[in-house]
């Protein structure tokens, strides 16, 4: 059975990946709505990384990489 504060982070951080997702709704429109399921894995693993480290640098780390790593696939 999971602790309460770990049932509420879990909570938290399914209810932000969800937004973040919604913020990324242009891929749909652009026609690879398959994107959002990777950047709905993404946002949970950082949210996850920021439960665990309590420390914001690994999720920006990791979004600044995810976003280099898109932008080198678009351009090349």
């Amino acid at each position: 059975m999971l602790h309460l504060s770990t049932e509420k982070n879990l909570e938290v951080n399914l209810a932000q990946s969800t937004f973040f997702v919604s913020i990324h709704k242009h891929h749909v429109a652009s026609g690879v709505p398959l994107v959002l399921v990777v950047v709905f894995l993404l946002a949970f693993l950082n949210g996850f990384v920021f439960n665990k480290t309590k420390n914001i640098s690994g999720c920006l780390l990791s979004h600044c990489a995810v976003n280099a790593f898109g932008l080198t696939l678009r351009y090349v």
